[in-house]
């Protein structure tokens, strides 16, 4: 129900579980916490945060929770502290992911709530946290730990920094959806339509029933940050015609991407991704 929009259905549903046989599940409180968040009911978010951190005491994403609940409240200066105690969690505790990528939730949800500076400082500490642990770790992690970077560098609007980490990964994996997409949202924002045109075509051959929409909405995003919103607004249809909802990425499941912000004021995409309870 999250996925779709249906908050308070969601949390209802949640919330008539019985806690005991579920609060060891990491998707349970992400299922309170994250609806509540969108809802703007941020005390009780804080107050299920703080519960989930009695049970998962070293875990970055609940810490990232807490965090965005803070934020959500306007107490900013607190949410410091948190982003401290993040990077004070050892590597070697296992995490579903990593903190480069908490950063970056934590980082695109400041500036949702209009905290810009604030989340380029959060966006920046993740870049110097990533090049700081990357070389320790295997190659498998190193690459998970590019790709995070990339994200960072990509969220802090370093378009050429970002680039060129892309550029090497597309190499190594050139049948990489994301990659690929990233790289064409790159072009996008540094105003090279060849290129974007070159994605996007790329893109439109992707026809893998079980990719779940993400070429058609990666194929929005290049449109909306290019401007244009009804070719925008009619890939968004096809990726949520074709399940993207479920992958739990689409606009309107977390905050307001920043690559939609053509879309923002546009009344047929805010009825489309507007919460449905």
């Amino acid at each position: 129900m999250r996925r779709s929009g249906h908050f308070r259905q969601a949390i209802a549903l949640t919330e008539g579980l019985d806690r005991a046989r579920n609060e060891q599940d990491l998707t349970y409180w992400g299922n309170l916490m994250i609806p509540y968040h969108l809802l703007g009911k941020h005390q009780r978010e804080l107050e299920l945060a703080q519960q989930a951190r009695k049970i998962f005491p070293a875990n970055v994403e609940v810490l990232r929770l807490q965090a965005e609940a803070l934020v959500g409240l306007g107490r900013v200066a607190e949410v410091n502290a948190v982003v401290d105690e993040m990077a004070r969690v050892p590597l070697e505790v296992e995490q579903d992911a990593l903190l480069s990528v908490q950063l970056a939730f934590l980082g695109r949800d400041l500036r949702a709530h209009g905290y810009r500076q604030e989340a380029q400082a959060v966006f920046e500490r993740g870049i110097r946290w990533t090049h700081a642990v990357i070389k320790t770790r295997s190659p498998a992690e190193q690459r998970e730990l590019r790709l995070g970077l990339a994200a960072l560098l990509y969220d802090a609007e370093r378009w050429d920094d970002a680039k060129q980490i892309l550029t090497q990964l597309a190499g190594e994996t050139p049948d990489d959806i994301g990659v690929r997409a990233r790289l064409g949202a790159v072009a996008a924002h540094r105003g090279d339509r060849r290129e974007v045109a070159r994605i996007d075509r790329w893109l439109a051959k992707r026809q893998d029933l079980y990719l779940g929409g993400e070429p058609a909405f990666d194929r929005a995003r290049l449109a909306a940050i290019l401007g244009e919103r009804d070719r925008a607004l009619e890939l968004y249809h096809q990726a949520l015609d074709q399940a993207y909802a479920l992958r739990q990425k689409g606009y309107g499941v977390f905050h307001p991407d920043p690559d939609f912000e053509a879309l923002r004021d546009y009344p047929l995409f805010r009825e489309l991704t507007r919460p449905k309870d």
